[in-house]
């Protein structure tokens, strides 16, 4: 399971958004999904993300009175977005997600485009599914 392909296990149903987007179409995009992030792409390519976290500061700027209308996406997003290719191992995920403390990591194809994204729930089905399978494997032997 640790050797298997990421690309058994991510989600390709990723919401993104171009940096210059306005602000307020990015909390519609948002709002329309029960995802907890926007991935910030150029051309396909991941640039950016913006978390749940980062939308709180864009409400704390609106509670501070500061100008909010010509937010857009870039000016939002956190800027370091580390990805994996899509030939990574679901060991080389975990390995990263552990060693970084991320909640998520995007994967990208061989022109660095964004094809999908592994959470830590897709990591904790993965493993459920493996115990399971496991247990069933076990139970047939007994």
């Amino acid at each position: 399971m640790i050797d298997d392909r990421i690309t058994k296990f991510m989600n390709r149903e990723v919401l993104q958004s171009d940096p210059d987007t306005p602000r307020h179409e990015v909390i519609a995009e948002r709002n329309s999904t029960a995802q907890s992030e926007l991935l910030v792409c150029k051309d396909g390519v991941p640039v950016g993300v913006i978390s749940e976290r980062d939308a709180l500061c864009v409400f704390n700027r609106s509670l501070s009175r500061q100008p909010m209308s010509d937010i857009r996406a870039a000016d939002i997003m956190a800027t370091s977005v580390h990805t994996l290719p899509e030939h990574a191992t679901l060991g080389e995920v975990i390995h990263m997600m552990n060693e970084r403390c991320f909640c998520r990591v995007p994967i990208v194809d061989d022109k660095n485009r964004l094809s999908g994204i592994v959470h830590q729930t897709d990591l904790q089905d993965a493993t459920n599914l493996a115990l399971e399978r496991r247990g069933a494997a076990w139970k047939w032997r007994s």
